[in-house]
């Protein structure tokens, strides 16, 4: 293919990233956007003709221990909805004996 550039002869990027300054940085034809983002959080790198580039996020970082159990619990229950009736079909052997045992698990 002898119309397409080879790896070795694209420019390297170019530029670097200082807290609270945005700056614009070159690979070749393509423009890109850096900026570093707040909280030690590592720069973050756009195409320039997209959105702007959040330097704080208006949704914050904290997560508490009510959030991590909440999110602990809900992949429990959305996972084991999907894995739990086979597991309780293969260790019955019967569907109208995994039924049982299904409605029981779920009046407990």
């Amino acid at each position: 293919m002898a119309w397409r550039r080879p790896f070795g002869d694209r420019a390297a990027a170019s530029g670097t990233v200082v807290e609270g300054q945005v700056e614009q940085i070159s690979n070749g034809s393509v423009q890109y956007i850096g900026e570093k983002g707040g909280n030690d959080a590592p720069p973050t790198y756009q195409d320039a003709s997209g959105a702007p580039v959040e330097n704080n996020s208006p949704l914050g970082y904290s997560v508490g221990p009510v959030t991590i159990t909440l999110l602990n619990i809900t992949m429990m229950i959305g996972a084991g909805i999907y894995s739990t009736p086979a597991s309780i079909l293969a260790g019955t052997g019967s569907v109208g004996v995994s039924f049982v045992y299904w409605t029981l698990g779920y009046l407990l």
